[in-house]
C-alpha cells in the first residue's frame, strides 16, 4: 500500500521529502539513484541529522532528525503506520544523504511539489 494523501500531508508538515528515484552525487563526483536496499523496506533510522523512512512499499522519505522532537505526535503515527511490520515499527534503514552524497536543487523543488515525480519522466 503507497502512502496515503493524508500521510504526505503529514511527511510534509514535518519537512519530509520523497527522495526514491532521485540522482545524488557522490563525494567522489559520481551519481546514484536513490532506491530502497533490501532489508531496509518498512524501517527507519537516522545519521548525520538526517532522518529517513522507507515505507513498506520501499518509497524512501528524507528530513532533518529535529522533526524527531519538534513533530513528536507527528512522528509517532507515521513511524507507526509507514514502518511497522507485524505490529512493530523497525530501526536500522540506510540513510541516504548523510556522508556527504547531495540531492539536485531542481530534483528537490520537483518533489516538494509532486510526490511522484521523476527525473527522467
Amino acid at each position: 500500500m503507497a502512502t496515503t494523501q493524508n500521510q504526505r500531508e503529514k511527511l510534509a508538515i514535518a519537512g519530509m521529502v520523497r527522495v526514491d528515484g532521485l540522482i545524488a552525487r557522490l563525494p567522489n563526483g559520481g551519481e546514484q539513484v536513490i532506491t530502497a536496499r533490501v532489508g531496509d523496506f518498512g524501517r527507519w533510522d537516522t545519521n548525520n541529522g538526517k532522518l529517513v523512512f522507507v515505507t513498506i512499499d520501499g518509497e524512501i522519505w528524507l528530513g532533518k532528525t529535529n522533526v524527531l522532537t519538534d513533530r513528536v505526535q507527528i512522528m509517532d503515527e507515521l513511524v507507526d503506520k509507514l514502518c511497522n511490520v507485524n505490529g512493530r515499527a523497525r530501526g536500522g534503514a540506510f540513510v541516504p544523504c548523510s556522508n556527504g552524497e547531495a540531492l539536485r536543487d531542481n530534483d528537490i523543488l520537483a518533489r516538494l511539489g509532486n510526490p511522484n515525480w521523476m527525473p527522467w519522466k
